[in-house]
């Protein structure tokens, strides 16, 4: 069976793995000349790729992003900056020989049905090559598409930018560096991840930086002037700006799939178990990596991919057409009650909770009630301990041998990469940017996303509890000594043990629902 992968990043690295594993004829499409996807830093764009900010480091610590059979090494640090991750990845390609599959400067520029798609589900994939300027098509007997979302801007239309604003204008996709800003007067609208990144970055920098988001206060009015925008909560007084960044998210594009394969309607793509397009019988298409999770997308791409290829290689089966769009709607049903409407929540998942969605479907489930007989402590770390990718190697098809090793070794790897190194941009001059301060506040911070991977729920909501309140106290004690400072503090403990006192056990944590 022939399989293509388009796309050489993370997700498309172990897709392109998981299909060999299967024993399937895969390839790989990249359209640039490296491997690595979002991770490979690049100072200019290319069209339809994805790429990090210089400064970027990951917001999710190295054990709970590693594939599962991968551990990073534990000289790393918990969170590392992008060029580790690069690193990483293009070492995951040499340990598992997947270079020689990949065709980088090829570019899949049209996905389409063949004349018997209905029976076999083929598809004709036209590619390009970019150094030779070549096309050429082939037949492939299933396509896993594993570009990811964020490459192409949302066209978002604010009052007065495109035509009254004399500025400068640009999207948070092509914002690389500070340099280039300074003393300049900086509105970035947008509160996802580009946008806090960049203005905590420009705030070091620029003259002025504003962040503006749909979720709090600041809301922006209907006028804008030549060199001002203004806000609904007072339209008479306007914001001075030179720069306007646009970090409001990515669109579902993707221009080389045929409409008939793939419609998107209204910036969503209705995909059962956010892998398989819900329309088609035949599993030959494939979506990796196109979540939003809150927690690492490696180990979920991972996972997808071992699934996907399962699927390819007739190991596992999809439901009737109306079992995956009945699916699809209560998921989205669900959604709408849980976050406010747009693109980016109609994919947002729960890291340990679809993680075990889909290893039921691979068999790969950690098997909690087998470990507490045969491996105690095992299972103790298990339940007690983050959810880590590790433990879906455990069992089932292909585990990882030293899968336990690395579960019961997870602190010590954490201690060791709490070691003092130097930053890849410390010595860099066209930053701007100066060697950041150790805060215990961002260690307690560093710990919530480590509360977070909690299998157990209460324990999860508990622990976060106790680090919120740690937080606040850190930054009372850290502000200037008064008298009102001391009453904050101590109306921030009274307040916390008096929460304390009325949290019942873990009995009625259970009873209220709480795991």
């Amino acid at each position: 069976m022939r399989v293509a992968v388009i796309g050489a990043g993370a997700s498309g690295l172990t897709a392109l793995k998981a299909c060999l594993e299967e024993g399937l004829d895969a390839v790989c499409f990249e359209k640039t000349s490296e491997l690595g996807g979002l991770w490979t830093y690049r100072e200019q764009n290319v069209d339809g790729v994805a790429s990090v900010m210089f400064s970027t480091t990951t917001n999710t610590s190295k054990e709970m992003s590693a594939f599962s059979d991968f551990p990073p090494p534990p000289r790393y640090p918990n969170y590392m900056h992008h060029s580790l991750v690069s690193k990483y990845l293009n070492d995951y390609a040499d340990a598992f020989s997947l270079r020689r599959h990949v065709r980088c400067c090829h570019s899949v520029i049209r996905l389409s049905p063949t004349h018997d798609h209905g029976r076999n589900g083929p598809l004709d994939v036209v590619v390009r090559d970019e150094e030779k300027g070549s096309t050429f098509e082939h037949t492939f007997d299933a396509v896993m598409v594993c570009t990811g979302y964020d490459h192409t801007p949302l066209e978002t239309k604010f009052f007065g930018l495109s035509d009254q604003f004399k500025g400068r204008v640009l999207h948070a996709r092509d914002y690389k560096r500070p340099a280039g800003f300074q003393d300049s007067r900086v509105l970035v609208i947008g509160l996802g991840n580009s946008g806090c990144d960049i203005a905590v970055e420009l705030s070091a920098v620029a003259d002025a930086c504003c962040r503006f988001s749909q979720i709090v206060i600041l809301i922006l009015s209907k006028s804008t002037s030549e060199d001002s925008v203004f806000f609904e909560d007072d339209p008479s007084v306007g914001f001075a700006v030179d720069v306007v960044i646009l970090a409001t998210g990515y669109t579902a594009h993707f221009p080389f799939i045929d409409g008939s394969v793939l419609p998107v309607r209204d910036n969503r793509v209705r995909l059962y178990k956010y892998v398989f397009p819900s329309h088609m019988q035949r599993g030959t298409l494939a979506f990796i990596g196109a979540v939003q999770p809150e927690g690492s997308l490696f180990p979920i791409s991972e996972l997808q991919s071992r699934w996907a290829a399962g699927v390819f290689a007739g190991r596992y089966d999809l439901p009737t057409i109306a079992a995956m769009e009945n699916y699809v709607d209560c998921k989205d049903q669900l959604t709408k009650g849980r976050y406010i409407s747009g693109s980016r929540h109609a994919r947002q998942v729960d890291w340990i909770d679809y993680m075990d969605e889909v290893a039921e479907l691979v068999g790969c489930k950690p098997r909690l009630g087998r470990l507490l007989l045969t491996d105690p402590a095992l299972a103790w770390a298990c339940v007690f301990g983050p959810c880590l990718p590790y433990q879906y190697r455990l069992h089932g098809a292909r585990p990882y041998p030293k899968a336990r090793q690395q579960i019961m070794n997870f602190w010590e790897n954490c201690k060791l990469g709490l070691k003092t190194r130097k930053l890849p941009w410390e010595s860099d001059a066209v930053s701007g940017l100066a060697v950041p301060v150790l805060d215990p506040k961002v260690a307690v911070m560093g710990l919530s996303f480590l509360a977070a991977g909690l299998r157990v729920k209460a324990l999860r909501l508990l622990l976060l509890k106790c680090l919120t309140f740690v937080l606040q106290l850190a930054r009372l004690l850290t502000a200037p000594i008064s008298a009102k400072r001391m009453v904050s503090v101590s109306q921030t403990v009274k307040g916390y043990l008096g929460a304390l006192s009325r949290t019942q056990t873990l009995h009625g944590a259970v009873s209220r629902g709480l795991i």
